[in-house]
């Protein structure tokens, strides 16, 4: 999840730039905490789990992915959101859902995320004809003619850092920026007391 990073960044700077405050940023009142968590650390321990990685990572985006859905109305994310619009950050959860959702393609039906070797020469983590000196473990795999997805898989290198994602990774970042910004601009509940009046 090394494209989580630049997504933070970019999402702190977009909300800052419109206003938002690092004092309003706060998880309370998201919906589903736990999954979120669950779901990041299977994703974290995937690379470790073996030939058990494929359903560690169905196990982790199917958190993430109910995590996302049950935040997409805004409710959760935002305490005065507009009539009829959603949030900015449940706007975001909406696109952590789909990204979730188009990783889950590949990894269900081709048993982990396949990887093209081109995609792999392109982002500079081997040279042309040494790709099968590349060591692919974990969730991933190189692209083969039995895999289905490969149109979802990792095939878009990013030289700049050096890794390979998939459209539902770029698709998943924009909704973590968007989520950050949003959160940035959250507004606080005020307590106020009721008032008894006689008639």
């Amino acid at each position: 999840m090394l494209y989580a990073l630049p997504a933070l960044v970019v999402g702190l700077v977009a909300g800052l730039a419109t206003g938002g405050r690092i004092s309003r940023l706060s998880l309370g009142g998201l919906r589903a905490l736990p999954l979120l968590a669950l779901g990041i650390a299977l994703q974290a321990g995937s690379g470790a789990a073996g030939s058990m990685a494929a359903p560690v990572l169905l196990a982790s985006d199917a958190a993430l992915l109910v995590f996302a859905l049950a935040n997409v109305s805004g409710r959760g994310v935002s305490e005065t959101p507009a009539a009829g619009v959603l949030s900015v950050a449940g706007a975001g959860m909406a696109l952590v859902a789909v990204g979730v959702g188009l990783n889950l393609e590949p990894i269900s039906a081709d048993g982990g995320m396949p990887v093209r070797s081109s995609a792999i020469v392109a982002s500079g983590l081997a040279r042309p004809g040494g790709v099968d000196r590349v060591q692919v473990t974990g969730k991933h795999h190189l692209a083969g003619p039995g895999d289905r997805f490969v149109g979802l898989a990792d095939v878009i290198p990013v030289r700049p850092l050096h890794t390979v994602v998939s459209p539902g990774d770029l698709v998943l970042s924009a909704g973590i920026a968007t989520v950050l910004a949003g959160l940035l601009h959250r507004r606080r509940r005020v307590g106020v007391r009721p008032v008894q009046l006689e008639v």
